[in-house]
Parts: structure tokens; sequence; C-alpha cells
């Protein structure tokens, strides 16, 4: 109990002390051109479509459950007797197979290629940034996006050498 009170008056000292040495720390601003915002979208677009295929996994175990007969001794005829899979394991295999593929296409149409085409035309062109997409850019995207331009200068210079 006495080492509760010590350290909780030793934890209140503490927040009394001024913070005169930490400054917080403000990020500079960096402007971004439209060209960045561009590429940043379509890193954005990239990605998303790229994160949808990983649900169409759930296809191996449904299609897993979907062939699972069974293979058990009979010991009255001395054979190997083959059962087929059970209606519930068919259906759940259906479901997870249907699942993870309605979710790739979903996600596919959302962040088709020919959305990203109309998009980097009518933004070339002058249009706005929809708010749509200012919501779902992240600095990531515009990192991912400076990282594929430095890598296309990179082989660019490899290849006028």
């Amino acid at each position: 109990m006495l080492f509760r009170l010590l350290s909780l008056g030793l934890l209140l000292r503490l927040s009394c002390l001024p913070a005169a040495a930490q400054q917080p720390v403000v990020p500079a601003a960096t402007p971004f051109t439209r060209t960045d915002t561009l590429d940043a979208v379509t890193a954005l677009f990239i990605t998303k479509r790229n994160a949808a295929y990983w649900p169409l996994a759930l296809a191996l175990p449904g299609l897993r459950l979907m062939a699972s007969s069974q293979r058990e001794y009979d010991i009255y005829n001395g054979q190997w007797v083959d059962t087929p899979a059970s209606g519930g394991a068919v259906a759940a295999g259906l479901g997870l197979m249907g699942a993870g593929l309605g979710f790739m296409l979903a996600r596919n149409s959302t962040y088709s290629m020919a959305k990203l085409n109309e998009f980097q035309r009518t933004y070339a062109a002058g249009a706005p940034l929809p708010p749509a997409y200012a919501a779902l850019l992240r600095p990531r995207h515009f990192a991912k996006a400076d990282y594929w331009r430095e890598k296309a200068a990179r082989k660019q210079a490899r290849k006028s050498r």
C-alpha cells in the first residue's frame, strides 16, 4: 500500500514539471503538384485492386470442402468405400468461393482500370480532385508514387547509358 502511494505521488509530481525542452514538431508542408496527386491516385487504385485478390484465397478451402470425399474401410465386405461430400460441405465450399469471388469482383469494378483512365483523362484536363478520392488518399500513396517515379528514372538512366 505504501508503495502504491509513493508511486502515485511520484507520478503526480512528474506531471507538474514543465516540459520546457520539448516543443511540438510541426511537419513541413510539402506542396504536391497535380502530377503527384495523379500518381498518388494511381497508386491508390493499384493498391486497392491488389488487395482485392486476397479474399479469393477462400476458394482453396472451399474447393477442399467440395472435394472432401471420405474413404472408409468396410469391415463387413473387406473393401474401401468412397463416400461423396455431404450437401452441407458443398454448400459451405460454394459459399466460401462465392464470397471471395464476389468481393474481388466488387472491389475490382469499384477501382477498375476504365475508371482510373477516365479519372486520369479528366484530371489532366483540369478537373478538380473528387472528394471521394481526396478522402482516401494517404501519405503512403504519395510515397509509393514517388518511389515508382524514382524507379522509372533509374531504369531510364540505365537504358540511356
